[in-house]
């Protein structure tokens, strides 16, 4: 996962050497910064990524990018920046104005909080010219597919092999699994293509940035969200069974006990269970929690523990603006 930074004052090598600083960690293999007379722009990349870094000096842009869709890019011009996020929001993009109006952007929140705390969060299948937000593609519904179910699944089947086989390179490599259906869907579709595969237990996008390692979203690829679109809603959710189809395309590629689980949040997939809940529980007292589960912003927290995780934030991050920031849905409640 590389790490873009840059903004729109020329000059600013040092601004953009402290901010690649801050993110260094998502691109170990290589850094560099190119000035223009609009402005600067650095990158820091993944040995995976190395390529991108051609462009920074030969098209005046940084960008984090790789085959299966991923793609959050900086351009600058001659009439200003111009900033752009894939669409199923693979790869993150911040920006932020300081009161001098130079527009700046990262990978990264923290590498933007020595100019503003007014930090924002391009938006998925999107352009920003540094006025206007505009969209360039969204996810529509589309027309559902006429075919027999197993014809749909071998299909669906063979798009996620092709996505998955688009994200290799080499004949070595990691998938984080947590034991569900669709990471192990993964494992078993890379393994076919592979000497060797590693399994990991982890959350996927923070655990990649940390390691410099380039994360891949075969379920996210282009092909696989377009004919996604089309299956019909009955195949997905048939019988009361979720995923149906998936399942179907995954019939004689894992066994019956991974096939037939049913979907478990990844912090209970992967064996975590409510350990964390509980030691939350015991260090929050009651009291502590009324007074500090409603948020400045007006959100509300749902638990002990969602309020132990913003407790740590807030040691690192001093912001009134959280509208960048993902909460995840279905957590536990207190």
């Amino acid at each position: 996962m590389s790490a873009i930074a840059g903004c729109t004052r020329p000059g600013a090598r040092a601004d953009v050497e402290g901010m690649l600083a801050r993110i260094a960690h998502r691109g170990p293999a290589g850094r560099a910064i190119h000035e223009t007379d609009a402005g600067t722009l650095g990158m820091a990349w993944t040995r995976a990524q190395a390529a991108s870094s051609r462009i920074l000096e030969t098209e005046q842009t940084a960008q984090d990018h790789a085959r299966t869709g991923r793609l959050a890019q900086a351009t600058i011009k001659a009439d200003g920046l111009f900033l752009t996020r894939d669409l199923p929001g693979i790869a993150p993009l911040y920006f932020a104005r300081t009161r001098d109006g130079t527009l700046y952007f990262a990978s990264e929140v923290k590498a933007l909080l020595s100019f503003s705390r007014d930090i924002r969060c391009l938006p998925p299948g999107h352009h920003y010219d540094g006025t206007k937000l505009r969209a360039f593609s969204r996810l529509e519904p589309q027309p559902a597919l006429v075919a027999e179910p197993q014809a749909i699944a071998r299909e669906l089947g063979s798009r996620l092999a092709d996505a998955v086989q688009q994200a290799l390179d080499g004949n070595e490599v990691g998938c984080w699994l947590s034991g569900g259906l669709d990471s192990s869907a993964m494992a078993a579709l890379a393994r076919r293509q592979v000497n060797t595969l590693h399994t990991l237990l982890q959350r996927v996008d923070r655990c990649s940035a940390a390691h410099g390692i380039l994360a891949h979203v075969p379920f996210l690829a282009p092909q696989v969200i377009d004919y996604a679109l089309r299956i019909p809603v009955a195949l997905k959710l048939h019988e009361n069974t979720e995923k149906w189809i998936l399942r179907q395309a995954l019939a004689d590629l894992l066994p019956l006990a991974v096939l037939n689980r049913p979907k478990a949040k990844f912090w209970a997939g992967a064996g975590v269970g409510d350990l964390l809940t509980q030691y939350a529980e015991a260090r929050i007292g009651d009291d502590e929690f009324e007074q500090e589960r409603t948020l400045p912003n007006g959100w509300v927290l749902h638990s002990k523990e969602e309020l132990m995780y913003y407790r740590i934030f807030r040691e690192h991050f001093e912001l009134a603006a959280l509208s960048w920031m993902g909460r995840t849905k279905g957590g536990p409640q207190t």
